[in-house]
């Protein structure tokens, strides 16, 4: 009850929420199309290519690739979620 309402919307608000939430799913999906799934599609060749051997080096590669992109994308989920989503004020 006393959470503050505004009698108007504000419709420039509005708009720059729907572009940032539009935004950051777009840059997920980005990452997740030119990173992720690149990463993914040839660690699964280097893995049957090698016999199923799986040494430290893989590891520690694709590891490494794929811990940045991880970590923008859950940076990007939880902006998207959490700053953008549950800000709207209808």
């Amino acid at each position: 009850i006393a959470f503050p309402r505004l009698m108007q919307r504000n419709w420039l608000r509005i708009f720059t929420l729907i572009t940032r939430l539009f935004l950051s799913n777009v840059l997920i999906i980005f990452l997740l199309a030119q990173v992720v799934s690149p990463s993914l599609n040839s660690l699964t060749k280097d893995l049957e290519n090698g016999k199923h051997v799986f040494s430290m080096d893989i590891f520690a590669d694709y590891l490494l690739k794929l811990g940045i992109a991880s970590t923008y994308i859950w940076l990007l989920v939880f902006y998207s979620y959490f700053h953008v989503f549950f800000n709207f004020r209808f």
